[in-house]
């Protein structure tokens, strides 16, 4: 059982007194008339005590069987105040993060002076300092560093310094040392002093390193603003040293030796550039918890340290070559965040070690950032955009135009033949490692649109050039189509209309299988096919299999005109060029068509190179031999397009930040 103290108000003297001099009872003696005895009434009365109890003197404690260690840590249901519906939430919090969330500095210090007061003492959760970045709340920050000293990185110690503190706070007697040690438990009947009497691991960890993250990078990636501000001043210097003269822990040991020296603070905080590049800047830009606080934080940094955020603006992060400009392309960040960066010394044609500048970042997300592209497009100047259209990825040989059409974003698309139209055209006859050019890619997923806006802007040798295996446009979409109408020819042989698999017999009086769907376009695609072939000579060692085909059309012309004269009003062929989120979907039969009509006649056939052939090889080995988790094969290496970067630095790999995964191609 556990003691609480009962808090009962004492009652007021002046009652008290009034309770002692009240006026005594009387008793009355009732007279049973069958008694046998006379009985006659007494003029005395009787003395009795008052019968009130002073509570708060006689109930000390109370008992319950509930740890207040589980009553400090137990979560509990709350909801953020919001003047609007739509941005109230709601979730689970211990009371102490409950007290952070609010801002509520006294409620803090109340209850981590109740967790230290405790049987069982209890210790402020370091990721707590991860909820104070997000309330940008200073106030908050100095009563935690106060309290536990988390946040600095600190320098590796000496090892024979390190063990002799180690041993010095362990083996420290006397009332209020930071470490009490416990025998422990029996262990073969004998109390394992060695065992019980290590020092606490958390404590000696931070003592060791200290945060692997500065607190000035986690405050930069939650964009409080206020936070990098309080690091910067004086305020923060004292906190930490407050923490160094009243704890009794290593940590306050190394802190106190690493603070006599004050000139270091900033590096500690995170206000320095690694040895890998990183800087604030940096943080502020990897995937923000805030996008629209991107340009405030970026104007705080330059504000306190100008020649520090300067640089962060133009280095790049070694390995991976990652730098503040193309992470920021990769974010939701306003188009004055990407000024910023370009006045301040920001190269807009930076490459990654994948070869991939801001344009191929813009164009492969998955959450466009529309406002910032048009603005790139029409901020920089041509030769800069005719540089960054051109360049291709170091493995997969992508250009911002192929990763655009590959992701099937016709909206994407048609912007950039609106905008940077000449800056385009030369990008339209480059090949990427399988071979194609983006017309082959927009053709083999029967994007009929996007293969109309290629053929109005593109080269005239663009139809007729071939891809890694030798195929042209004009084969690809012919094959497609042929391969289209045969499988609609052949499906209601196999399973016809009616049958159910299930032995449920549907057959209705409907039309021929299938011949709805056709319509006098499709027979006329069909006729052209056939006359290409012909004309081709691809079947000339195969007359009969012409001849089925040539059957096959006249049937069809003749089913069809059956079909047309019944002319069902109830009946109308409908088509989706695009889907419910935008993209183009797939119609063989309309890309077919575009490209029959403008590929006439006979012309040079535009041939692929032995080292394109080679390397559309060398790409469909590598993919087949791929695996979840990891790469097959002798090299056990991944195509640098299509690997994560496992980089060391802390920002990139580290930060308790959510990343999108992007998808290479």
């Amino acid at each position: 059982m556990w003691p609480f103290k009962q808090l009962l108000k004492e009652d007021d003297d002046e009652t008290l007194k009034q309770m002692k001099q009240s006026e005594n009872a009387i008793t009355f003696i009732d007279n049973d008339d069958d008694s046998d005895a006379d009985s006659c009434a007494s003029g005395e009365t009787e003395k009795r005590p008052v019968g009130y109890t002073n509570l708060a003197k006689r109930f000390h404690t109370v008992s319950v069987k509930v740890k207040p260690n589980q009553l400090l840590s137990y979560d509990t249901k709350w909801a953020t105040e919001s003047t609007s519906a739509s941005d109230a939430s709601a979730g689970f919090a211990s009371p102490i993060t409950l007290a952070v969330l609010e801002k509520d500095v006294e409620a803090f210090n109340q209850i981590a002076d109740m967790m230290e007061g405790l049987e069982d003492p209890m210790s402020i959760p370091p990721h707590l300092q991860h909820t104070i970045m997000a309330t940008d709340s200073p106030e908050m920050l100095d009563a935690f560093i106060r309290r536990t000293g988390y946040g600095l990185s600190l320098p590796s110690p000496k090892a024979q310094e390190f063990m002799e503190d180690v041993a010095r706070v362990q083996h420290h007697g006397g009332d209020g040392d930071g470490y009490k040690i416990y025998p422990g438990l029996d262990v073969d009947g004998k109390k394992r002093m060695d065992l019980a009497g290590q020092v606490d691991l958390s404590d000696l960890y931070y003592a060791v390193r200290g945060d692997p993250v500065p607190i000035a990078w986690y405050a930069a990636s939650k964009q409080a603003t206020d936070i990098l501000e309080y690091l910067n001043g004086p305020k923060s210097i004292e906190a930490y040293k407050f923490y160094a003269e009243t704890k009794e822990t290593i940590l306050a040991k190394r802190l106190a030796e690493v603070l006599k020296n004050t000139e270091d603070f900033p590096q500690m905080t995170g206000f320095y550039v690694s040895r890998l590049g990183e800087t604030p800047v940096l943080a502020a830009v990897w995937n923000p918890a805030k996008p629209d606080r991107i340009f405030p934080t970026l104007k705080k940094l330059m504000e306190l340290q100008p020649r520090l955020t300067a640089d962060g603006a133009r280095l790049q992060v070694k390995p991976g070559r990652k730098s503040a400009l193309l992470l920021l392309c990769t974010t939701m960040a306003p188009i004055e965040a990407f000024d910023w960066m370009l006045a301040n010394g920001a190269d807009p044609l930076v490459r990654d070690e994948r070869g991939w500048n801001i344009l191929h970042l813009l164009f492969n997300s998955d959450k466009i950032n529309w406002a910032l592209i048009e603005h790139v497009l029409n901020k920089l100047s041509t030769d800069v955009t005719e540089a960054l259209m051109a360049q291709q990825s170091r493995t997969q040989r992508n250009t911002p135009f192929a990763i655009a059409v590959k992701k099937n974003n016709l909206k994407l698309v048609e912007l950039l033949l609106r905008t940077v139209k000449n800056a385009l055209v030369p990008t339209l006859i480059l090949r990427d490692c399988t071979g194609a050019t983006p017309f082959h890619s927009a053709i083999l997923n029967g994007w009929s649109k996007t293969v109309s806006h290629l053929i109005s802007i593109g080269p005239q040798e663009m139809l007729y050039m071939e891809n890694g295996v030798g195929s042209t446009p004009m084969e690809i979409t012919r094959l497609q189509f042929l391969t289209q109408a045969l499988r609609g020819l052949l499906t209601p042989l196999i399973l016809p209309d009616g049958f159910s698999t299930r032995g449920i017999d549907n057959l209705s009086l409907t039309a021929t299988p299938g011949m709805r769907e056709r319509d006098r376009e499709e027979v006329k695609s069909l006729r052209r096919v056939i006359a290409g072939i012909k004309s081709s000579g691809s079947l000339a060692r195969k007359p009969e299999l012409l001849k089925v085909l040539s059957d096959f059309a006249d049937r069809s012309e003749q089913e069809f005109a059956i079909w047309e004269t019944q002319n069902p009003k109830e009946e109308v062929q409908s088509t989706r060029p695009t889907s419910n989120n935008g993209q183009h979907l797939c119609d063989v039969k309309a890309t077919f068509d575009i490209v029959s009509k403008v590929a006439v006649g006979v012309h040079q056939r535009q041939l692929v190179h032995l080292r394109d052939v080679q390397l559309a090889v060398l790409t469909a080995v590598e993919r087949r031999n791929w695996v979840p988790g990891g790469w097959g094969g002798v090299s056990g290496e991944a195509p640098l397009d299509q690997m994560q970067d496992i980089s060391p630095s802390v920002i990139l790999g580290f930060l308790d930040i959510d990343s999108d995964v992007t998808t290479h191609y």
